[in-house]
């Protein structure tokens, strides 16, 4: 991966190997300047929400982005689905018709191929958001086997021969301009009906796991602020993504 890109604003620091890029923003953030990509071909400590291993094989498509938001702290967990609206349309480009399990799963064929791990970091003039994404791009299918991983690759599942390169520049070019869009205008809602499109599970009874207690809930619908409303007990609930997990 080129260290420098005509269509990337912001520096980028490739590494051949590393225990996480997320770890590593977060390590570094007051060093890294707002925009930095940290991407790097492996991680040996890839890992997704509540702490959740991601394994990261050479091959792969791994990288956080840093930046510095002052919306307010109520839309934060938003940026982890407009990262998954960037990399669900990245995908079209390719005619790869993927879904998303809200808020930061990508599916293709009923399997995860991409992970999105958002994370915080307060300052007192900004908040200071690392957007990781990881992708599973080449087939990796016998280590998935033998570590009993359910899992697959775009490669796996579509035959399609990606460079990761031009993945990684569709990825962040949307995002960018998501991002930016959505800063000025605060309206969340012209998003909704593309990730409601692409759910693969509204409409279905899925598990949720809230603290220790997990509850069948039926999934309904998105809201203007990214929540997820269920049917619980027959009253419609708004989950927030940094409560819930999710199992179908």
């Amino acid at each position: 991966m080129n260290k420098k890109n005509d269509r990337i604003e912001g520096k980028i620091i490739h590494f051949k190997s590393i225990n996480s890029t997320n770890d590593y923003a977060k390590e570094n953030f007051k060093h890294l300047e707002n925009g930095t990509i940290i991407i790097a071909d492996e991680q040996t400590k890839g890992r997704g929400r509540a702490g959740r291993s991601f394994l990261s094989n050479n091959g792969g498509l791994y990288f956080s982005i840093i930046h510095h938001s002052k919306v307010d702290i109520s839309m934060i967990s938003i940026f982890t689905q407009l990262a998954a609206i960037a990399v669900l349309k990245a995908l079209n480009e390719f005619s790869i018709d993927a879904k998303v399990k809200w808020p930061n799963d990508i599916f293709i064929n009923g399997l995860k191929a991409c992970g999105i791990l958002t994370e915080l970091i307060e300052t007192r003039e900004y908040h200071g958001i690392i957007i990781g994404i990881g992708i599973n791009v080449k087939s990796n299918q016998d280590e998935f086997k033998k570590l009993n991983i359910v899992a697959t690759s775009i490669e796996d599942e579509t035959k399609i021969i990606i460079d990761k390169e031009i993945l990684f520049n569709k990825i962040v070019s949307i995002l960018k301009e998501i991002i930016s869009d959505f800063e000025k205008t605060k309206d969340f809602s012209k998003y909704k009906s593309f990730l409601i499109e692409k759910s693969n599970i509204l409409g279905k009874e899925i598990i949720v796991q809230i603290g220790n207690q997990k509850y069948e809930v039926k999934a309904i619908d998105i809201d203007d602020f990214g929540n997820l409303l269920v049917l619980k007990d027959g009253r419609i609930v708004p989950l927030n993504s940094s409560e819930v997990h999710i199992k179908i």
